[in-house]
């Protein structure tokens, strides 16, 4: 049975998709390709065109020129003469993933810019999307579907995440992450496809590893042995549609090894020059979320990444200070000097130390460091409430 575009779009989410569900998955997709517009493919296709269509509009991108060529670069390294069939989009999301539509259309959370300690981690992720791209997983996800309630599930929460945001909450992004989920073949075959590209761009496979143990460390913080005994991964949004990341890991080293050494792109100082300008918006967005533990592995990678760093120092004291727990005011007060010491002029640092001496009654000390903050950042947003509390 054939089903014209708009009777895709309008009514199969509705109606009994069972029948319109073909053969047509499995086959590498070529350079170039474009499904037949009255197939099932090409039904899928233009529903994913138009929420890209919605996507290009939404509030939630992030449209630095730059940063935008820097990833997309990367991408095309990668896709090599599949890459004029891409379109990637950077959105401001603060959760770790990535995702890639039939259509060719990429999203990039800025969850996985931040959590990324290099080029080459980045490459992993975008490695592995376009593998379930090449090897066209979401289609066969599709066809596979024979329920029209979870059809309509999928059509539904796809379109509404993939058209810019509307479900950018916990709650939603793992409803998405569950209706997505890939069979465990294809993750296999999309990270050995992602380890691939890696290699063939010249970066070092090992990395790909590295992201996951990281994942891991995040994910298992804060918990006793018996909660990360209990833990269930279905929570987060990434490991609900990823299995077994432990296993993921171990695989992917082993798989790493096995391709021939010699100097491979890792491109730490590269990543860092171009994530720096956008770590304290994706840091505020990450501390919103009141994930602390989580949050402090983030910045226990990042300053092992970035020896001499103060923003990692800064970005401590911000997680102890939010949480505001016991001791935290100290291990906050702690890691804000430690930030000065590295920088006499980060004016954030002395924000945060004013804001602690305040807390405790110690007026006079934070006068010094509101009006240091003030010297260093004339322009700050908080100026004016800054200045009430010192007086001038």
């Amino acid at each position: 049975m054939h089903f014209t575009r708009r009777h895709l779009l309008c009514g199969c989410a509705a109606t009994a998709l069972t029948g319109c569900v073909g053969a047509g998955g499995g086959k590498p997709i070529a350079a170039g390709y474009a499904p037949a517009l009255d197939s099932v493919e090409g039904g899928l296709w233009e529903i994913f065109n138009k929420a890209e269509a919605d996507l290009k509009f939404s509030p939630l991108r992030m449209t630095d020129e730059e940063l935008n060529r820097y990833v997309t670069d990367i991408a095309c390294r990668l896709a090599g003469s599949h890459c004029p069939d891409m379109r990637g989009y950077l959105v401001r999301t603060p959760f770790f993933n990535a995702s890639m539509a039939p259509n060719g259309m990429m999203q990039v959370w800025s969850g996985l810019l931040l959590r990324c300690q290099n080029e080459a981690q980045l490459a992993a992720v975008l490695g592995h999307e376009i593998g379930h791209y090449l090897k066209r997983h979401s289609l066969q996800r599709f066809e596979q579907m024979r329920d029209n309630a979870t059809i309509a599930a999928f059509l539904g929460i796809a379109v509404a995440a993939a058209g810019g945001g509307a479900l950018a909450n916990l709650p939603g992004l793992v409803a998405l992450a569950n209706i997505f989920a890939f069979s465990r073949e294809q993750e296999r075959e999309a990270d050995g496809v992602g380890l691939e590209l890696m290699v063939n761009a010249g970066y070092s496979p090992i990395e790909a590893s590295e992201i996951w143990r990281g994942l891991i460390q995040e994910r298992d913080a804060g918990l006793t042995a018996d909660e990360r005994a209990d833990r269930k991964d279905k929570s987060d949004v990434f490991f609900a549609s990823h299995p077994a990341p432990e296993d993921r890991a171990q695989t992917l080293a082993l798989q790493a090894a096995a391709y021939p050494g010699g100097k491979r792109i890792v491109g730490e100082e590269r990543y860092l020059a171009q994530a720096r300008a956008f770590r304290d918006m994706m840091m505020q967005d990450e501390l919103r979320l009141h994930q602390h533990d989580r949050t402090l592995v983030i910045v226990d990678r990042m300053k092992a990444a970035n020896p001499g760093d103060a923003d990692p120092f800064y970005y401590e004291g911000e997680v102890y200070r939010s949480r505001n727990e016991g001791l935290d005011d100290g291990l906050a007060m702690r890691a804000y000097s430690r930030a000065i010491e590295a920088d006499d002029d980060h004016g954030l640092a002395w924000r945060g130390i004013g804001i602690l001496h305040r807390r405790a009654g110690r007026e006079a000390d934070a006068a010094t460091a509101f009006q240091r903050y003030l010297e260093l950042v004339p322009d700050a947003s908080d100026r004016l409430m800054i200045q009430s509390y010192v007086g001038a």
